[in-house]
């Protein structure tokens, strides 16, 4: 099925009736009551208006989060879904497990992991959704010049059947816990098997079905699709979870947050998802809202603030940062507090780690595995003049190779970098630390050589899922490619590879605890990031909109997107 273009007249007067059917924001006209729920008829169709930002580039590699939040609602990007605390069936039957049998481990080290699939399951198109779907999105990501390369499973999977039409096994060379993610995108072979088959890479990269032809798995199907405009979807009466309630969404895409926010308090859309809404878009919408059933929510993105420093000895400077007691005073001589205050106006929680604040391991398996470093000035100087640390003559230490303790901070260029590096700079300056900042252009954001060439500190985002994985060393070398892990740092650890590798091998949740508590530690101590706050977004929703639910700590909602409903 290709989708039809939405013409602007078409897209306008859909607006419009939707905007009468569903008024939600702040200025919707004075007949539509307070809340923005003004009369609608009982037959009037339930169409969700969301806004977003940043408008997907296709369906194959949506490339950012909000974007992703949007293509899930028509295909899902994987086999189970998450809900920020457990993997959840979506298309498979059941999420595999040692204890049911469809997850099993070899002597050999090997394992291998069965997919039960919903029988009832269909493509957008009506066509049978079956095993071989699977089987060609694994071979897809396998395959030299696949868009999907940082998947997993195209590392660890190295083979995989379809016995049956209901039933995908992959086997893995090694054990690997994060196989449970179920990181593959099934693609319809009906559709894509010939081109795929033909060997023509760039042809099924390019293909209209990522685009305006999707047909997909989801709960909505693409109906329209007006690039730079708006999508519309309709709902998919025969998915395989149930009828979903509402009847269509139109999403609208505002590249200028101005222009989103203008439509948010016209009352023109109901959902606006995380990622988009900062804090200080917070005031201007509870006052708008006041007195009527809309809402703005602070939501925990489940991404986190850091800041990472250098390691290899040819490029750190000063040398004593290598040194992880210079890097604990420095994180006791932060003020990860003011930090929150002055980027997210105290709503996003400071962080001690990468673990959640209200992650309930914090109370059992990590109650004592996370070594806390309370900001305390005094103690930070006090613990650098232990090392050997003196205060020059311009009140800056000096190290004990006689360098003037003064180090580089760099940040990419977004709009509160230099209250960010100001702050960081105020804070370490009391401590006796200089600190030179460095807002690196667009050009050189750009630049793998330059990012990994850092000599102090780099301030970057990650999310908390699976990042106790993710500082893995690698021996230094120079010119490393431009990554979040610890190739580009430098970073070596033998012992905390040991663990990673442990962890990454453990299956049992208790056991898997324990095994990421000793991580938690040895990172915490040896301390290559520094964790300073997480991060916040406002997602607003019209009084009318019903059974929509925050994820615990992710960016990522839509995982029950089927349930969602309009009064």
């Amino acid at each position: 099925m290709r989708a039809q273009p939405l013409t602007v007249a078409v897209l306008a007067a859909l607006i419009a009736v939707t905007a009468c059917a569903q008024p939600g924001g702040s200025g919707p006209p004075a007949s539509n009551g307070p809340d923005g729920a003004g009369a609608r008829p009982a037959s009037a169709p339930k169409i969700l208006r969301m806004g977003f930002q940043v408008e997907p580039k296709n369906f194959l590699d949506p490339a950012g989060r909000g974007e992703v939040q949007l293509t899930d609602l028509v295909h899902p990007q994987s086999l189970v879904r998450f809900d920020g605390r457990d993997y959840l069936p979506d298309l498979a039957v059941e999420v595999p497990s040692l204890a049911n049998g469809l997850w099993r481990l070899f002597p050999d080290g090997t394992m291998e992991m069965t997919w039960r699939l919903p029988p009832n399951a269909r493509w957008h198109d009506g066509a049978p959704f079956t095993a071989d779907d699977v089987l060609l999105g694994w071979q897809y990501t396998k395959s030299p010049g696949t868009l999907l390369a940082a998947s997993q499973w195209r590392r660890f999977s190295d083979r995989a059947a379809a016995p049956d039409p209901h039933t995908f096994v992959a086997h893995f060379s090694q054990i690997y816990a994060r196989a449970i993610e179920g990181d593959i995108r099934p693609m319809p072979r009906h559709i894509l098997g010939e081109t795929f088959d033909a060997g023509e890479v760039e042809r099924f990269n390019n293909h209209p079905y990522f685009t305006t032809e999707m047909i997909g798995l989801g709960p909505y199907k693409l109906v329209a699709w007006q690039q730079g405009l708006a999508m519309e979807l309709t709902r998919f009466d025969d998915y395989f979870l149930g009828r979903p309630r509402l009847d269509g969404v139109v999403a609208r895409f505002f590249p200028d947050v101005n222009t989103l926010m203008a439509n948010i308090f016209a009352g023109e859309l109901d959902l606006v998802l995380p990622n988009i809404l900062q804090t200080e878009q917070l005031a201007p919408l509870q006052q708008a809202f006041e007195g009527t059933s809309n809402r703005a929510i602070v939501h925990t993105s489940g991404q986190f603030q850091y800041i990472q420093s250098q390691f290899r000895p040819d490029v750190a400077r000063p040398r004593a940062l290598l040194d992880p007691r210079v890097r604990q005073a420095l994180y006791r001589g932060l003020d990860r507090q003011t930090l929150s205050d002055v980027m997210t106006s105290g709503k996003g929680p400071v962080a001690d780690s990468w673990i959640p604040p209200d992650d309930v391991r914090r109370q059992t398996a990590f109650r004592d595995a996370i070594p806390l470093y309370p900001y305390d000035p005094t103690r930070a100087t006090r613990e650098l003049e232990q090392l050997g640390f003196r205060m020059g003559t311009d009140g800056i230490l000096l190290t004990p190779d006689g360098e003037r303790f003064e180090q580089e901070v760099r940040k990419t260029p977004i709009p509160t970098a230099e209250i960010l590096l100001g702050v960081i700079r105020g804070s370490w300056r009391q401590i006796g630390a200089e600190t030179t900042l460095v807002i690196m252009t667009p050009q050189l954001t750009g630049d793998a050589a330059y990012r990994a060439a850092f000599p102090g500190w780099d301030i970057s985002l990650l999310t908390w899922t699976n990042h106790e994985t993710n500082l893995r060393s690698t021996a230094p070398r120079p010119g490393a490619a431009w990554d979040n892990g610890g190739g580009r740092l430098g970073y070596v650890n033998p012992r905390l590879d040991g663990l990673i590798d442990r962890l990454n091998v453990t299956i049992a949740p208790d056991e898997r605890d324990r095994v990421h508590a000793e991580v938690l530690r040895e990172q915490m101590t040896d301390l290559p990031r520094l964790y300073m706050w997480w991060d916040v977004f406002v997602v607003t929703m019209s009084g009318r909109v019903r059974n929509v639910k925050a994820p615990f700590f992710q960016p990522y909602w839509g995982w029950d997107a089927f349930d969602w409903d309009l009064e």
